[in-house]
This record gives structure tokens, sequence and C-alpha cells, in this order.
């Protein structure tokens, strides 16, 4: 009788093997110092806002998604051309020093989604620049 438990033991360790070598790629999830991530949850309640996942390696199941957001400060470059108040057109050169709120990143997913930068950050500084520079 104690025999019969051996296999199962077995075919259980050899289907776990298999999933493990099936699923293993979407399973773990490496989050890069300066990074931080978000679960979308595919099966169950969507996208988790509130718990926001640092660097370090971590097991999903593999039906869920990762989403992984660069949270170091970033420089980004914008050239633009502007009005004065005389009318006179001005060329800029501006840079932008951004980075996402760390733990609001599964909000920033949610409501405005990867590219937060061209949705919202530039027209922003875009907007503020012509307006400051358009009373000189």
């Amino acid at each position: 009788m104690e025999n019969q438990g051996l296999p199962k033991a077995m075919v259980m360790g050899v289907v776990g093997l298999i999933f493990v070598v099936m699923f293993g790629s979407s399973m773990f999830v490496t989050i890069n110092p300066g990074q931080k991530g978000v679960l979308f949850k595919t099966l169950a309640e969507g996208l988790d806002k509130d718990y926001v996942y640092g660097q370090g390696l971590h097991v999903i199941a593999p039906w869920n998604d990762m989403i992984v957001y660069d949270v170091k400060e970033t420089e980004t470059f914008e050239k633009m051309e502007v009005l004065s108040r005389n009318g006179l057109s001005i060329k800029i050169d501006l840079s932008i020093l951004h980075h996402p709120v760390q733990d609001k990143i599964g909000y920033l997913h949610d409501n405005i989604g990867n590219n937060y930068l061209e949705k919202i950050i530039k027209p922003a500084v875009r907007s503020v620049t012509r307006e400051v520079i358009g009373n000189y």
C-alpha cells in the first residue's frame, strides 16, 4: 500500500515541473532598481491600484500581468517656438525633470496609461511656457 503513494508523488512532481517549465517565464517577474510595478489580475478584479511592487523577484500567476514603471528622475528635452507679447517668434530649448509618484503608479496606469509623458507632462509644460513667454 505504501508503494502506491510514491508513484502519485512522482506524477504530481512531474506535473508540477511541466507547469513550471511551461509557465515559468510568465510567473517570475524581476523589477529592477529604480522601477516599481502594478499587477493586473486578468481573472479577478483587474488592476490592483493600491499595492505597488518594489524591486526584486516576484512570483505571479501566469495569467496575470505585471506593468513595470521607471520611477527614477528623468530628464526630457523639448524644443518650442512661442510668440512674445510683440508677436515675435522665440525659440526655446526646455529641460523637463519628471518622475511619477511611486506609491500612486496604479492610479497613474488606470487613469492615464504608460505614456503619461506625452499625454500629460509635455502638453502642460508647453501650455505654461507659452503663457509665461507670451507676457514678455
